[in-house]
């Protein structure tokens, strides 16, 4: 029972200087709540009942998951950050750890103990405490620690991140050794076969979801890129068309009638061409580029657009990629109907209002129609609008997670509605 209790008292110990060099080396200085340290009481009971019962393997692998634990739940950092920062100290610690076992061992110190190991075990828990403590504060090696983070966060494939998961599968590997050498792989062979059959699953899934946020980071960064590409175009169409109008304005002034009139011809040519640019800078990146290359091919019908954004914050650092994609999808899918239909219409009116909250997106698509619609079959695999017989994009979009579609008639007017959920990385 009293080996139960130095057991508690060392992994109380080593929390509570652990806790604190994350916050030193992770040069964390935001108020957090003090109570939530409390979580090393019933990690170390844990680690404490583990020991009683001599599962040392079990312990040895339970003491580093709950050291992440205690990362993520006291400071609520980016999980990226915690595993750097969490894999840093453990690393410093098992190096530690190797010194003063090694210390004690060439020393008389260990002999003095030598009927009650887990005294030593506690004294050579304080020694690395005291170690650690004075590495904490080494401000040249936070500061590097810092850099380091920050040259990883600019690599764009998580090679580091499964680098990561790769050194934590070696090292748990590694303990495992270490304890087969003392007690023989009979042991614990089961726990090992199911540890390296989980650890392993773990890691494939996690580096193939992570490969496939980067397939899709990579495509949200050409989108915006394709977005500025088309804002820097239509500038320059516009001061390229107001610089030839004046132009043929002045030859017109010095010309006779017959190249007056041709004059006219062309300037009416190009005042019939406008391109709707008066929206565009006022609506979020990403989705104007959209709208744009939607619109664009109906310049020169007599459409009646009007559009009301309210979406001030980036709709790029509030959308995971994959979210980002989704909503493009389904406005892109709404618009083509939403213009074919009210292209069918006398009055060919087109209103698109974009709203924020704390938690979503929406954006309304609000155009005139003069189709009999059956609103219950609208969105169904076997009903559509179009003649061709297809228009099954609506059909693809209901049910998916993460966004809502909403279709209604209003005063003669078809509206549809689409919602997404602010979800970041």
């Amino acid at each position: 029972m009293l080996d139960t209790i130095y057991c508690f008292i060392a992994g109380c110990m080593i929390q509570g200087i652990l806790i604190y060099g994350y916050r030193k080396i992770s040069n964390f200085q935001n108020t957090y709540n003090k109570k939530r340290i409390l979580i090393i009481i019933p990690f170390a009971l844990i680690m404490a009942v583990l020991n009683y019962y001599n599962l040392s393997s079990v312990h040895t692998i339970c003491s580093i998951f709950f050291y992440y634990i205690d990362y993520a739940f006291i400071y609520r950092q980016n999980k990226n950050k915690v595993l750097f920062y969490g894999t840093v100290l453990w690393l410093m610690t098992a190096l530690v750890d190797m010194i003063t076992m090694f210390t004690l061992s060439i020393t008389s110190i260990i002999e003095l103990f030598s009927s009650n190991l887990m005294i030593l075990r506690v004294v050579d828990t304080m020694a690395i405490c005291l170690i650690m403590y004075a590495i904490y504060n080494i401000k040249s090696l936070n500061q590097n620690l810092s850099k380091v983070y920050d040259k990883i966060k600019k690599i764009k494939f998580p090679y580091f991140k499964i680098f990561l998961i790769i050194a934590v599968i070696t090292s748990l590997g590694l303990t495992f050794f270490a304890i087969m050498q003392q007690k023989g792989f009979s042991d614990i062979k089961n726990i090992f076969y199911v540890l390296v059959a989980c650890v392993s699953i773990l890691a494939y899934s996690y580096a193939t979801i992570l490969y496939r946020n980067y397939v899709l980071s990579e495509t949200k960064e050409y989108l915006i890129k394709n977005n500025e590409f088309y804002i820097k175009m239509i500038n320059d169409y516009r001061v390229l068309k107001h610089n030839i109008i004046h132009q043929l304005n002045g030859i017109k002034s010095v010309s006779n009638k017959k190249a007056t009139n041709l004059i006219n011809d062309l300037i009416e040519h190009y005042n019939e061409n406008t391109i709707h640019t008066q929206y565009l800078k006022n609506m979020p990146t990403g989705i104007s580029g959209i709208i744009y290359e939607k619109i664009y091919n109906y310049n020169q019908t007599e459409l009646q657009l009007s559009i009301d954004n309210h979406i001030e914050s980036s709709v790029f650092d509030n959308l995971t990629p994959r979210s980002y994609n989704l909503l493009c999808e389904a406005l892109g899918v709404l618009l083509d109907n939403s213009l074919e239909a009210c292209m069918k219409t006398t009055k060919k009116t087109l209103l698109i209002d974009m709203n924020e909250t704390e938690n979503s997106y929406s954006i309304k698509i609000i155009n005139t129609f003069n189709e009999t619609l059956d609103l219950d079959k609208l969105g169904t695999a076997k009903y559509t609008t179009h003649k061709s017989g297809h228009g099954i994009g609506l059909f693809s979009l209901i049910g998916r997670k993460k966004i809502k579609i909403k279709t209604s008639i209003i005063n003669d007017l078809f509206l549809n509605e689409i919602t997404i959920l602010k979800t970041t990385n």
